[in-house]
């Protein structure tokens, strides 16, 4: 996934805390999609939301969407991490 290795490379130039960078930058990237499309298509969002939840055991639409940020989050968080250590295994200074 492309976000990973973007990701990866802010955790790598961030160095220290790294993470953080990695998925605040990432998540904002996931919330960011979702406005949009719910400002495009605000119907089908909110469809696509209550379907997806009745499929995952009657959650609201909302939950669904909130936790498409979430895996956003862990994407970047995993992401930049991986980029601050690789930089501390070759010998890059972590400030």
């Amino acid at each position: 996934m492309w976000v990973f290795a973007v990701a990866a490379g802010v955790g790598f130039w961030q160095g220290r805390g790294g993470w953080w960078v990695g998925a605040t930058s990432v998540g904002v990237s996931y919330l960011g999609l979702l406005v949009h499309t719910a400002v495009v298509a605000p119907i089908p969002f909110e469809r696509m939301g209550d379907i997806l939840g009745a499929l995952m055991g009657g959650m609201p639409g909302v939950v669904v969407h909130a936790a498409t940020v979430m895996v956003g989050l862990l994407i970047g968080l995993t992401g930049g991490g991986l980029g601050a250590s690789v930089r501390f295994a070759f010998g890059g200074q972590s400030q």
